[in-house]
């Protein structure tokens, strides 16, 4: 039985990304449709592995017909971040497991971060869309943080088979003053097993300070630098001086003979 008990088929979708900001106009009453450049759509036929474009890959363009239903508010924050249009992937339950990272681009830490996902349809029209809450709680300076969109098929829609493209749009952020904690994580291993892979480390608080609710993030990549894991996990609280191993094991959304990760941690 392969990975999923089926061949999965990679969408890899190149689309630009807005990003909105403040403004101190009042929101129009009747939203605005947004004009967004034609979309390359790449899919990886079944049978491929799909870690490697397939000699002969199905590529159509279509031209996206959005209109924004949120509501967007006047105390946006002018955030200038990179959204990684996400790699979308189908799952056993006929829904579709979209992931990606934004990347910080300002001098200050950003928190508080949700993203707007639209998915549509091979024609360009929105057939579902969804407020994403980004995990971490900040986001320093030249740092990113991955996001994860699931959606979910509808009155027994066949999702897969609508599957047009996706847009994602930063919606909200917020500047925090949030400094890096005091701690340090040591001895790191990562080791790929069959379908999972085990990280391991130690947390060290270096501070005479108690630090409450750690938290850490581990993100996992593939060569081409997508992301395809991420897990967050809680340590709780660290004694001054304290030093507290953990072990985390993830679950790629698919299967590759390359894999590096990135960790994120956080405390107060």
């Amino acid at each position: 039985m392969t990975y999923w008990g089926w061949r999965p088929v990679v969408c890899y979708i190149f689309i630009s990304v807005l990003v909105f900001g403040c403004t101190d106009e009042d929101t129009p009453s009747t939203p605005e449709p947004i004009e967004l450049p034609p979309v390359t759509l790449t899919v990886i036929t079944p049978g491929l592995n799909p870690t490697r474009s397939p000699a002969l890959p199905s590529v159509s363009t279509i031209s996206p017909q959005i209109t924004l239903s949120m509501t967007l508010t006047n105390d946006l924050y002018p955030l200038e971040a990179a959204v990684q249009t996400p790699t979308c992937y189908p799952t056993p339950q006929n829904a579709i497991i979209c992931l990606g990272k934004i990347t910080n681009t300002l001098a200050e830490p950003i928190g508080r971060v949700s993203l707007w996902a639209m998915m549509f349809n091979q024609q360009g029209r929105v057939i579902q869309e969804q407020q994403v809450f980004v995990l971490q709680h900040v986001i320093y300076p030249g740092d990113f943080a991955p996001y994860r969109i699931l959606f979910y098929p509808q009155n027994n829609e066949d999702l897969i088979d609508q599957f047009g493209g996706i847009s994602v749009v930063v919606h909200q952020s917020s500047p925090v003053s949030i400094t890096p904690p005091p701690i340090e994580v040591e001895n790191q291993t990562g080791t790929q097993l069959e379908q999972h892979y085990l990280f391991s480390a130690d947390v060290v608080n270096q501070s005479d300070t108690a630090l409450e609710q750690a938290r850490l993030v581990i993100t996992l990549l593939d060569e081409q630098d997508h992301i395809i894991g991420f897990r967050l996990v809680e340590i709780g609280r660290l004694s001054p001086n304290e030093r507290k191993p953990v072990e985390i094991i993830i679950s790629p959304v698919v299967p590759t003979s390359w894999i590096r990760h990135v960790i994120h941690i956080e405390a107060q």
